[in-house]
């Protein structure tokens, strides 16, 4: 595969872990604001929402990395 095409695969990859872990955001509150507010309980909801939405996207922009920089490797 060519590099440009490898990196701009790599770009989309990020790119579209960035985008699930929006729609994550977006479906996971809607979700918890049908069960109402009870205080404490939601705010440590929204919390972890928050944190498997950040790990979603790292996934996301990390895969993305490793496969745009797999293409600059030197092949022996």
């Amino acid at each position: 595969m060519r590099p440009v095409t490898r990196w701009l695969l790599g770009a989309g990859i990020a790119l579209l872990g960035l985008l699930i872990a929006a729609v994550w955001v977006r479906v996971s509150l809607a979700w918890s604001d049908s069960r109402g507010y009870e205080g404490e309980v939601t705010e440590i909801r929204y919390i972890v929402f928050a944190c498997i939405a950040l790990a979603i996207a790292a996934a996301g922009v990390v895969t993305g990395v490793l496969v745009g920089l797999g293409g600059l490797r030197k092949r022996r």
